[in-house]
Parts: structure tokens; C-alpha cells; sequence
């Protein structure tokens, strides 16, 4: 893990631009809100995951988060099935901000095509291209 402004991210895993990130273990892929997506949630109120089984495509809303601060859509990292649902996060939110990328994680996907959507232009990937978006997007708050 590596920090920028604060915020750690993870310069291997792949990010959307409303800050899930993904991480491709075994041909599958594990998905999750990132540090400065969760810290800018503020105290979480109701969260709304997938079950297992329900098919998605690349940029699809899968969920929804409600807090003190926003009610928002999570969106797919890459196009496919549900295969696992963390339902400990669905019963204490504060694994989101207290372990965002460890035990915080949201679903395990097995994707569809996962060189296409890798490959898509809709993530964010390489240490260079997320410190320039992570910058940006904090420059948003000033």
C-alpha cells in the first residue's frame, strides 16, 4: 500500500472513477470501495449488496451506500457473475473504513471477459495514472 495526500491506495489493484477498486485473484475479481471513497462517506447508514448469482455488466450499479453524506450507486469494475457476497460488511460498515481493501471488501466476480474490460478504458490502472486521478479528485474538495 502506498498513501497519496492521506488516502492509501494499492498501485497492483484497478480503480473506477466513483472509487471501487478491483483486484484480480485467480482469474476472478474482488471488488471494494477505496480509502478516499470511503472516508468521503462519512458514517454509514444502510448498504445494499448483490446475491450470488446475479449478473452484471462493466459499469453497472451492483449496490448502493447510504450515509450521513451521500446515497450513491457502486458501480462493476468488469462485466459478470456474483460469486460471493462479503455479508460481514452488509453487518458491521465500519469494515469498510476501518479495512477498505482487506476485510472491507465487497464481492468476488467471475468475469465475463475480463482481458476486454481490463482493457476498456473504464479503469484506472499504474501507480503514475491513479496519483494523477487521486490528485485531481482531491483537488475537488478545495
Amino acid at each position: 500500500m502506498k498513501k497519496i495526500e492521506g488516502y492509501l491506495f494499492d498501485p497492483e489493484r484497478y480503480y473506477t472513477k466513483d472509487h471501487i477498486w478491483a483486484s484480480v485473484e485467480d482469474g476472478n475479481v474482488r471488488a471494494g470501495m477505496d480509502d478516499y471513497g470511503v472516508k468521503g462517506l462519512g458514517n454509514v447508514e444502510y448498504i445494499e449488496l448483490p446475491r450470488v448469482g446475479d449478473r452484471f455488466k462493466q459499469g453497472e450499479a451492483f449496490g448502493t451506500v447510504e450515509s450521513e453524506k451521500w446515497i450513491g450507486e457502486l458501480t462493476m469494475p468488469v462485466g459478470g457473475e456474483i460469486i460471493e457476497v462479503n455479508s460481514e460488511v452488509e453487518d458491521d460498515y465500519e469494515l469498510l473504513t476501518d479495512s477498505p481493501y482487506e476485510r472491507g471488501w465487497l464481492i468476488l466476480i467471475n468475469p465475463d471477459d475480463l482481458e476486454r474490460d481490463l482493457n476498456s478504458g473504464f479503469l484506472i490502472y499504474g501507480e503514475e495514472a491513479i496519483k494523477e486521478w487521486m490528485k485531481e479528485e482531491i483537488s475537488k474538495e478545495e
